[in-house]
């Protein structure tokens, strides 16, 4: 007895109308067989397009070269407070980061971590606003203390609330990239 089963997408010379024996599936049988292949060969013409589109848009995006590069080390936080580092770039610089560096437990942060303070600013309301500014050209990088006691105000560690960050207990880093 012979079993039948369906395959309605082959092509003629290939299996009988309404299906083919388990015998007529050969290797050959299938993988020759358009009805098969077709999906195949969509998948491939779709990876090739694929590979165009992303040939195209590499040659579209610019690097930027990043040849020097400054760390200022750990810098002191004061009130009110201006402080000038000569970066040695020779450039203005491309990129910039800010990071608080704690070097005594505050706000459960421990010695040691690190946070981002790239755009730290906050405004409580009230004409009070903590952070610093941030100038920079191709010589000097300046930080403008904000004139409050605790320069920055940022989120606990356990993030459940704000809390003030004592000046003393961090540092300022900055690198910056040309």
């Amino acid at each position: 007895m012979a079993i039948s089963i369906p395959y309605p997408s082959m092509s003629a010379g290939f299996a009988p109308t309404g299906g083919a024996t388990v015998d007529q599936f050969a290797v050959g049988t299938v993988h020759n067989d358009p009805g098969h292949n077709n999906p195949h060969a969509k998948l491939l013409a779709n990876d090739n397009a694929l590979k165009v589109a992303l040939e195209a848009t590499s040659t579209a995006v610019s690097v930027l070269p990043i040849t020097k590069s400054y760390a200022s080390g750990d810098q002191l936080i004061t009130t009110n407070g201006t402080l000038v580092l000569a970066h040695g770039l020779g450039a203005f610089p491309k990129i910039i980061f800010y990071y608080l560096h704690c070097v005594v437990a505050d706000a459960g942060f421990s010695p040691g971590e690190y946070i981002d303070a790239n755009n730290f600013t906050y405004s409580a309301g009230g004409g009070t606003t903590s952070g610093m500014s941030n100038v920079f050209d191709a010589t000097n990088l300046t930080i403008c203390y904000a004139n409050i006691v605790w320069v920055f105000i940022g989120i606990h560690k356990t993030g459940r609330y704000g809390a003030n960050l004592t000046n003393t207990s961090w540092r300022l880093n900055i690198n910056a990239f040309a």
